[in-house]
């Protein structure tokens, strides 16, 4: 495999695209297919155990739940540790940059149980504000966060669970579809 090759799939990689690779070990010109899943994880993730204490996230709709069926709850201890990647991004609210640490939705989705044929995402607030997205459109492009700044997200300022958009334009820039104090997504076909 050329160093070129090895480049490529490192930046899909870092932009939340797998790509795999089929017959990489064949003979020289031997075909090679490429599979590229938006929001899938490049390396196989834990699903989320079943929660220690009190449920700050409920996910219903999965394939494989872990506590019921198709139900999947997080305790915030559980989703907090896992929330590794860190993106700094324009809050329209506050009209600064604010680095979000979280989780992709196409990685919290996939630790959660799967999605399945779903097509949307309905998510739910404590204030009862609620939108339903495309999953499309926002597996790779948006975090669930957990901490602001570095520190936890208290509920007074959206927390202690929001979605934040990574980029600037599409749905990033409709400010109804930022939806803080999460506590419950349902997957919809």
């Amino acid at each position: 495999m050329s160093v070129r090759l090895l480049i490529v799939f490192a930046a899909l990689f870092l932009t939340g695209i797998v790509v795999t690779v089929a017959a990489v070990n064949g003979p020289a010109g031997a075909s090679r297919s490429a599979d590229a899943n938006v929001g899938k994880s490049a390396v196989a993730v834990e699903p989320f155990p079943a929660p220690k204490g009190e449920s700050s996230l409920r996910i219903a709709g999965v394939e494989h739940g872990n506590v019921a069926a198709h139900v999947t709850k997080v305790d915030f201890a559980t989703l907090d540790r896992v929330a590794r990647e860190r993106r700094t991004v324009r809050e329209p609210f506050v009209k600064h940059d604010v680095e979000f640490t979280g989780l992709r939705i196409g990685e919290v989705l996939e630790r959660a149980g799967g999605q399945g044929s779903a097509g949307s995402l309905f998510i739910h607030a404590l204030d009862d504000y609620h939108v339903e997205l495309a999953i499309s459109d926002i597996a790779s492009d948006a975090l669930l966060a957990t901490r602001a700044d570095g520190k936890p997200i208290p509920i007074a300022q959206g927390g202690p669970i929001r979605l934040v958009f990574t980029s600037k334009g599409g749905l990033a820039a409709n400010t109804d579809m930022w939806i803080w104090s999460i506590d419950s997504m349902r997957l919809t076909p």
